[in-house]
């Protein structure tokens, strides 16, 4: 799947045939961020929107996270806020999203919790952007935009320590775990 953020879409592309089609558009604004589960849930870091999203496989829109006005309140999943949300990481059964928002009335890591409905803060940076979850689902990787630093959180579904792993880049935008 692709982020195609300037056309307001979500693009699916077939590896073993070359072939990319549209999967969604719906109400889309700049999207930036997509992570797929095990079930084929697709997520959405719908950054113009300031709400995150989550697509069934056959691309009908099954859930919205966030009110859509720009803001850092943790609440429940319908009443929390975000600002310019980029990044996102999904645990493979789909419990727990997390999403590097961005925007300066955040910029903060989130973590939302789908089955307690809650949306809290893991990490605060100062331009969180790019994530990655490991496969056991047991460590989030972040990259910091401004400081050039990729850090880690271990155990992000239950509290977590932001630690900065070795080296320096410029403008780190992205991260992958094997």
């Amino acid at each position: 799947f692709v982020a195609d953020t300037a056309n307001n879409a979500i693009r699916q592309v077939v590896i073993s045939t070359g072939v990319v089609s549209t999967f969604t558009t719906t109400g889309l604004s700049a999207p930036t961020g997509v992570a797929v589960d095990a079930a084929g849930n697709v997520y959405v870091s719908d950054t113009g929107n300031n709400v995150i999203k989550r697509y069934n496989s056959s691309g009908v829109l099954t859930l919205t996270i966030g009110t859509g006005t720009a803001g850092n309140l943790n609440s429940t999943l319908l009443l929390s806020t975000f600002h310019s949300p980029q990044g996102i990481a999904v645990k493979s059964d789909g419990s727990f999203i997390y999403v590097a928002d961005s925007g300066t009335l955040s910029l903060n890591i989130r973590r939302i919790d789908v089955a307690n409905t809650a949306v809290t803060t893991l990490a605060t940076m100062t331009k969180p952007w790019g994530l990655a979850l490991n496969s056991a689902g047991t460590t989030l990787y972040v990259t910091d935009y401004n400081t050039g630093t990729v850090s880690s959180i271990a155990n992000p579904q239950t509290a977590g320590t932001l630690v900065a792993l070795t080296g320096t880049y410029t403008n780190p935008s992205a991260v992958t775990v094997d």
